[in-house]
């Protein structure tokens, strides 16, 4: 499970880069705008039928069909454990005037 759902992200932000830089593309050439859905559920049924069978996007809605952003993973299981990390990586000046800092720091977090 931990794999799929890794790797339905990997394919995620994939897709997503891979928007971005046509979108830059076409702009660039003067080309018509073309519509940006967030989800396949906002597309209709012609322009899903225009995206061939081993796409990166109909595979992706495939892993996804079934996906619910309210459930947790393993809903009928055990609960999954949650381990969250911040790695604190610089502090910059404080201002004690304003009470202003710059920082740096990474946050990771992944299910056990």
């Amino acid at each position: 499970m931990k794999f799929l759902l890794a790797i339905a992200f990997f394919i995620l932000i994939s897709l997503w880069v891979e928007e971005a830089y046509s979108k830059e593309k076409s702009s660039k050439k003067g080309k018509g705008k073309k519509k940006q859905y967030l989800c396949p559920s906002q597309q209709s049924a012609e322009d899903l039928a225009r995206v061939p069978a081993n796409s990166t996007s109909n595979i992706l809605n495939r892993l996804l069909v079934s996906y619910d952003p309210r459930i947790r993973p393993n809903f009928k299981g055990i609960p999954v454990d949650v381990v969250v990390n911040i790695f604190i990586n610089s502090f910059g000046s404080i201002q004690e005037t304003t009470m202003l800092f710059h920082g740096n720091s990474n946050l990771a977090n992944h299910y056990i």
